[in-house]
C-alpha cells in the first residue's frame, strides 16, 4: 500500500509497505527542482494506515504493524507550524 500526504511548504510524504518493508520518502520543490529523501526499514505488515502528528516544530510518523519495532525519524520543517497540541491525520492512500 502508498500513502501520500502534503506536509506544506511544497513537501510531500510518501510511505510505502510492500510485505515486511516500509520505504518513506520527502519530496521537495517543483518538478524542475525536485529534491527528494528516502529511507527504508523493515517493519513487517502494517496493521492500520499510517498516522502523521504535527507539532510547533516536528512531524512524526507512526506506523503499526505485526513487528516490535521502534525508529525515531525527525523532520524539521524550514516554516514551523503554528499549532500548540499534536495534531494527527490519516496520511491520504493512493493505491493498494
Amino acid at each position: 500500500m502508498t500513502y501520500t500526504h502534503d506536509i506544506g511548504n511544497g513537501q510531500r510524504l510518501v510511505v510505502e509497505n510492500d510485505g515486511d518493508s516500509t520505504q518513506i520518502a520527502l519530496s521537495s520543490g517543483d518538478s524542475g527542482q525536485q529534491q527528494n529523501q528516502s529511507a527504508g526499514f523493515t517493519t513487517g505488515k502494517w496493521s492500520k494506515p499510517p498516522e502523521l502528528f504535527r507539532t510547533t516544530n516536528d512531524q512524526v510518523l507512526r506506523l503499526e504493524s505485526n513487528k516490535r519495532h521502534s525508529v525515531d525519524q525527525r523532520s524539521r520543517s524550514s516554516n514551523p507550524i503554528d499549532e500548540q497540541r499534536p495534531r494527527s491525520e490519516e496520511c491520504g492512500k493512493t493505491h493498494a
